[in-house]
């Protein structure tokens, strides 16, 4: 299932296996389910510095961008599903023009 809705689609792609069914590849069909909410919450992959131990985002604190520590739960080739930010939070879109020269990241949990 795509994690996000595509606002140029009216429908949602999902890979299902339905095993005796006589569907083609590709073939359009209705279906229904439901899920719980998770609070994981979705940004741009360029918005996330993995550290290979931990993982990054930079949130707006009194004026200036702090790294905060986040936890990655998924991924698509655009996007990463994490735990550890609140809603109102502000985050910078393009993390990698906040970390330092020195490669030194102070991170707040």
């Amino acid at each position: 299932i795509q994690p996000f809705y595509n606002t140029d689609q009216e429908f949602a792609l999902v890979r299902i296996y339905v095993p005796g069914a006589d569907l083609k590849i590709g073939e359009l069909v209705a279906a229904q389910w439901s899920t719980k909410t998770s609070a994981w919450m979705w940004l741009p992959r360029q918005a996330v510095v993995d550290l290979g131990t931990e993982a990054i985002v930079f949130v707006k604190e009194r004026g200036s961008f702090v790294a905060k520590q986040v936890v990655i739960q998924s991924t698509t080739p655009d996007k990463v599903a994490l735990t550890g930010l609140s809603s109102m939070d502000e985050i910078a879109l393009n993390a990698q023009f906040l970390v330092d020269s020195e490669g030194l990241i102070r991170t707040s949990k």
